[in-house]
This record gives C-alpha cells, sequence and structure tokens, in this order.
C-alpha cells in the first residue's frame, strides 16, 4: 500500500485484532491451527501500529466491530435477529469506544487509517 499511495494519500484497511473477545475465543478452539492457510490471521494492535507506519505512514486505530468481524450496520437487513442483536451490541460498544478510548483492547476489528508520508 505505501509504494502505491501517492504522497498525503490515506488507506484505510480493516483487519482483525487478536485481542477481541471473540477472536480470542476463536483463536483458541481446538483446531484453530490447523485450519490452513485461508485461516483468519489475527493482529495485536501494537503490531498494526508498527506494520502500517512503517509501511505506509502515520497510522491510528479505529474499532470497527466487537462480538465478531463482519457485525456492520449496512448487514442488518439480511441478518438474522440473533445477528441484528449482535450488530446492535457491536454499535453500542463502538460508540461507548469513543469516549473510552481503552475498549479497542476488545475490539475485534479494527480500522487502520494511515496516511502516505
Amino acid at each position: 500500500m505505501g509504494r502505491v499511495l501517492r504522497h498525503g494519500g490515506i488507506s484505510k484497511v480493516q483487519m482483525a485484532h487478536a485481542g477481541g473477545l471473540r477472536s480470542t475465543y476463536i483463536r483458541t478452539r481446538r483446531g484453530y491451527i490447523d485450519s490452513g492457510v485461508f485461516r483468519v490471521r489475527y493482529w495485536p494492535l501494537d503490531a498494526l501500529r508498527n506494520v502500517f507506519g512503517k509501511n505506509v505512514g502515520p497510522s491510528r486505530l479505529i474499532p470497527e466491530a466487537f462480538g465478531g468481524l463482519g457485525l456492520l450496520p449496512e448487514d442488518r437487513k439480511f441478518a438474522s435477529r440473533k445477528a441484528r442483536l449482535l450488530i446492535g451490541l457491536s454499535q453500542v460498544f463502538k460508540a461507548l469506544s469513543r469516549v473510552m478510548p481503552g475498549l479497542i483492547r476488545l475490539a475485534d476489528s479494527v480500522y487502520v487509517v494511515s496516511a502516505k508520508r
């Protein structure tokens, strides 16, 4: 990304966070390691900051979803009742994280927003 962005360009990438509540559950389940090359790679927050900072430019992390990777409000109309509840809870935690930044440590996915130097 850093090679193709022009100076001052912005990237926004959704990444799976290793410390999220559901992410931790998934990673510690039996068979996760043996699930093949297409398994989700979960990243610690510090590693995301370092990799994007080094390869793109100054980066900030924004919590995206709590309780799962794909809990996006745009999908509410297609989701089951249970998934709609989880999407709603995720949105509540996302709003709370604006006043309690430490909640990002529990997010299952984050946006990494970087500016090309």
